[in-house]
């Protein structure tokens, strides 16, 4: 298997439509990603098991949430949960030498009352419904998941595999599924049924009739949840084409105007309520055109009145003071000495004949006191026409604007002729849509409730089967059949031990080889041993005596993991991508340089590679770069809190490594 690209659109912080290509060049397995923690590496691993296995995948952010809750928080947020998410993923297999490209696009929307999902897959470009319908066992015959999982993995599993408590159990898990263990324990449990199956001849009769209609009644409901989930992936699947029927429908609705038809009933109010408020801005302004308006033309002669005025206030001043100094002086002369009146007389008389020659100007006629304090009140009246006349300007002009955008608009509705075959469609799109949406909800639920009555009835037969056993094991044949069974059944055990055990073997030395090669102290290990019993590590030291896993550092237990993971890939023996989340922990920089050159470039065929700026960081990244095909950065928005899959890396702009 390789992966050729993988498409997220609305995937938890990847909102939007993000397309990573993940092709890889010869020689060059590596595709890196890089993110700080909280951009989405998580939800990217996730996003390639979850769109091979859906609800079965093992995924880190889905914890102890039901499915729906979990599906319905993977929606981005921000996004409207009817639009729902999806992810895509191209794959391609190598079948005897014919390579099958394969699509996988699984998507989901909350439909309210739940989450409605589906996959469709396509197989060399084509869809096949068939392969839709039962992808989750097609995929078991690809990838089966137990098999995938040792091969998509994070730096959690690498600590559990580096804690010895823990790592046994991973290892029993691994073995079982590359070496087919589950086939033996299904033939061993076949035998089993096929001893509940045998009848003996002196079974009561009473025994034999509650037997027989529990098996009927078991056989009834089979036959009816099969009916049931044909008729359900029937539904499923005229419930696809309706949605999509009803998306065409929409699509040439909309392009034939169908939203301004819709709308032409709220275009048509507002353009009388535009065409009302016009109507009345004009009337205003046509009041204040009147009014006081008017005398905005002829300002400058008004502001020239004004002038005249305070000139003719400062003649008649001057009069006045004239005559008032004339009086005063006469006063003041005589109360001087005669020689006081000679010095002081010529400059009093110079100073009145100033004033006099001020008084003596020519009033203009017409512009008295009245007139100027009527040309004052008259100007803050002006003031305030002209602001309300730019006030009424601007509605008016922006009324205009509006009214020729409706004009336009509604010129635009097409006629309910042309519409009204479109409305139809569209609408009888809708209520198929709906219809059918139901009708697989409500088969959904006959499934359910059949799955529960198929479990009552299975196991009210095993009751009825066990009493009957219990009640025949005194005849010799049905005796000697058990004992025939339960010795094959011994024998599959003992197959079972002798094949782990000779498998283990080829472990125990890809284990060794890969431990040494990362090791920087290759004489510290001489050999790897695996219990075939309890699956237990012990590791041999270069003296023979066993070395505690304890004695190793922690990061000497991280390579070991990794050495178990990288032995258990080439026993395997399969091109299946290694896809590995933050692969360095706890390592020192020695260790992380062995990582680097020498494990990512040959853990496989494809290595897909997610990873912090201190992980995989710019020594290591020059050090990784000969082996990369691609680099990708997920960089996060935090105020809007979304993820953008750019090309190139942190200390590597572009997209090609070389």
């Amino acid at each position: 298997m390789r992966f050729r690209e993988l498409t997220l659109h609305n995937v938890g912080v990847y909102r939007g439509r993000h397309v990573v290509d993940l092709q890889t060049q010869p020689g060059r397995p590596v595709i890196l990603v890089g993110g700080l923690n909280g951009c989405g590496k998580t939800t990217f691993l996730d996003a390639l098991q979850l769109a091979l296995y859906g609800r079965r995948a093992n995924l880190s952010n889905r914890g102890n949430k039901s499915w729906e809750s979990f599906l319905r928080e993977t929606i981005s947020r921000g996004v409207d949960p009817k639009d729902g998410a999806s992810i895509d993923l191209t794959f391609e297999i190598d079948i005897e030498g014919d390579v099958r490209l394969y699509r996988v696009v699984r998507y989901w929307n909350s439909t309210g009352k739940g989450i409605h999902e589906g996959v469709n897959v396509f197989v060399d470009g084509r869809v096949n419904f068939t392969i839709s319908a039962t992808w989750a066992e097609h995929i078991e015959e690809i990838l089966p998941l137990e098999i995938a999982n040792l091969f998509f993995f994070d730096g959690e599993k690498i600590e559990s595999l580096a804690d010895m408590d823990t790592s046994a159990a991973v290892i029993r898990t691994s073995i079982h599924a590359l070496l087919g263990i589950g086939t033996l324990e299904r033939l061993s449990t076949d035998l089993l049924a096929l001893q509940r199956r045998q009848k003996p001849q002196a079974v009561p009769a009473a025994l034999d009739d509650r037997l027989r209609t529990e098996t009927e009644r078991l056989g009834h409901v089979e036959q009816d949840l099969d009916a049931a989930l044909q008729r359900l992936a029937g539904a499923q699947m005229r419930h696809r084409e309706a949605q999509t029927r009803l998306a065409e429908a929409e699509a040439v609705f909309q392009r034939e105007g169908g939203n301004l038809y819709e709308q032409r009933a709220s275009l048509e109010q507002e353009h009388r309520e535009v065409m009302a408020a016009l109507r009345a801005s004009e009337d205003q302004l046509r009041s204040l055109a009147e009014g006081t308006l008017p005398l905005l033309l002829v300002r400058l002669q008004l502001e020239q009145l004004k002038v005249d005025g305070a000139r003719n206030a400062q003649i008649t001043a001057a009069a006045q003071l004239h005559q008032h100094l004339d009086q005063h002086h006469a006063e003041l002369m005589s109360q001087l000495s005669a020689e006081a009146r000679s010095e002081l007389e010529p400059l009093l008389a110079a100073h009145r004949d100033d004033i006099k020659k001020d008084a003596s100007q020519e009033l203009i006629p017409g512009v008295g006191p009245e007139v100027t304090r009527q040309l004052a009140t008259l100007d803050e009246l002006l003031i305030q026409a002209e602001a309300s006349r730019n006030t009424l300007v601007a509605q008016l002009e922006a009324l205009y604007t509006r009214r020729d955008e409706l004009d336009t608009l509604l010129a635009g509705v097409p006629s309910s002729d042309l519409i009204t075959k479109q409305l139809g469609r569209r609408d009888e799109a809708r209520l198929t849509e709906a219809r059918t949406a139901g009708e697989v909800e409500a088969l959904e639920d006959e499934v359910q409730r059949l799955r529960t009555e198929q479990e009552n009835s299975t196991q009210a037969v095993n009751l009825a089967e066990a009493e009957r056993r219990a009640a025949a094991l005194h005849e010799d044949e049905v005796q000697r059949m058990l004992n025939h069974t339960d010795r094959v059944r011994t024998t599959l055990a003992e197959l079972r031990q002798q094949l782990i055990a000779r498998n283990l073997g080829k472990l125990e030395v890809a284990t060794l080889q890969s431990f040494q090669s990362l090791m920087r102290k290759k004489s510290l290990i001489r050999d790897v041993h695996i219990n075939p019993k309890d699956f237990t590590v012990h590791l041999e030291g270069a003296t023979g005596v066993e070395i505690p896993a304890a004695r190793l550092s922690a990061g000497e237990r991280q390579l070991l993991a990794v050495a178990l993971l990288w032995g258990i890939a080439k026993v395997a023996g399969k091109a299946i991508p290694m896809v590995i989340d933050t692969p360095l922990g706890r390592l020192d920089s020695v260790h992380r340089e062995r990582l680097v050159d020498r494990y990512f470039p040959e853990a496989g065929e494809q290595v897909l590679l997610l990873s912090t700026d201190e992980e995989i960081n710019e020594p290591l990244f020059h050090r990784l770069a000969p082996a990369i095909s691609a680099t990708y950065l997920l960089e996060h928005d935090n105020e809007n809190h979304t993820t953008s899959v750019n090309p190139g890396y942190w200390w590597k702009r572009e997209n090609n490594v070389a």
